[in-house]
């Protein structure tokens, strides 16, 4: 048997201000069903149940908000929608973790398996935190921490509104490797060097960006805003009385990082926060479609012309990298991964060069 047509997996994450009184809004519908995973922040949803049925042929999965006082709204709250042709590759990890929900995604969907966490960190020194959380990153730390120990093997995608400013800084760790290591054979250099770009430059780096860049680097975990295609630049994502900021963020280990075929800021601006898309490629999903029902149609067949503007794109240095990461996959005897990371390095430098 053959493999099957590459199809796409598209997710959004959006911090939804509310959502009980959002549930029937038809227009909000219509744009989350576009997509087969939808991870929606700050519910304020106390009851775990409630909106479960929003989104038809979906299921769902939550994280009760928080009462942070004897008056007023709950605090945070996540609402994650599957949809069920999809759900047949996904498992709701159970954890104990009160700022996300973790979803154990098989290798049969996009060929590696993959933790996706959609998390909501309430702002630093917030209420929300109880006396054992001194911030909202030391305890997502901790959980990825926790989970890896679980699934060593498995790669992270982690996407949501942590509240964190990183500006440009590097998350990665720069010419990272083993020369100056009395033992190398334990450490394993990141290749990861791609620079990311952003427009959220003024202020400075808060707690919750320094923890985040700091688990970037020690987990081989980087962000995509500023450096994936869809938002090469790092577009704003918030906007409030006090200024426009990056705080939400999709993050995905470096092994990954081929797999996203777009990721964007959309332009919602109804909404204090603008929502995450982003579109993966997938071999194994049937029926996928953009508006919830029929299967998406068939793509040309692209042709492509070799160029000297062709050779300019190839020696690209994000080409480069996806290369050294070919050699590495090489080293480790993984020739389906290698594959992978070669095919797409020669469909991104032709659909430049075409």
């Amino acid at each position: 048997t053959g493999q099957n047509p590459q199809q796409t997996v598209r997710s959004l994450i959006w911090n939804i201000d509310g959502l009980n009184s959002k549930c029937q809004d038809s227009k909000l519908k219509q744009l989350l069903m576009k997509y087969d995973i939808v991870g929606l922040l700050e519910t304020w949803l106390p009851d775990v149940n409630d909106c479960d049925n929003m989104l038809p042929g979906y299921r769902a999965f939550s994280t009760a908000a928080r009462r942070i006082g004897k008056r007023g709204r709950c605090s945070g709250g996540i609402k994650v929608f599957v949809r069920k042709n999809v759900m047949k590759y996904i498992k709701h990890l159970d954890s104990t973790f009160p700022f996300g929900v973790a979803l154990k995604i098989d290798s049969a969907l996009f060929g590696q398996d993959i933790i996706f966490m959609i998390v909501y960190l309430p702002p630093e020194n917030s209420k929300a935190y109880s006396a054992n959380e001194p911030n909202g990153m030391w305890v997502l730390e901790e959980e990825v921490a926790r989970i890896r120990n679980r699934y060593p093997n498995f790669e992270f995608i982690i996407s949501g509104d942590m509240n964190a400013r990183t500006k440009d800084e590097a998350d990665y760790i720069l010419d990272d490797s083993v020369r100056h290591l009395p033992l190398e054979q334990y450490y394993v250099p990141s290749l990861f060097q791609t620079p990311r770009l952003s427009k959220d430059l003024h202020g400075e780096i808060n707690m919750h960006g320094q923890h985040l860049l700091q688990m970037c680097k020690e987990q081989d975990i980087h962000i995509l805003n500023g450096r994936t295609e869809g938002d090469v630049c790092g577009e704003l994502t918030c906007f409030t009385h006090n200024g426009s900021s990056i705080v939400d963020y999709t993050l995905a280990s470096s092994s990954l990082f081929h797999k996203f075929v777009k990721f964007e800021i959309l332009p919602e601006d109804d909404y204090t926060h603008l929502p995450q898309a982003f579109i993966m490629n997938s071999f194994s999903v049937d029926d996928i479609s953009d508006e919830g029902g029929d299967k998406p149609a068939s793509h040309p067949r692209l042709r492509f012309r070799w160029s000297e503007e062709s050779l300019e794109k190839l020696m690209s240095e994000n080409a480069n990298v996806m290369i050294d990461r070919f050699h590495d996959m090489i080293d480790n005897n993984d020739v389906n991964e290698a594959t992978a990371i070669l095919t797409k390095v020669l469909q991104d430098v032709c659909l430049k060069s075409k």
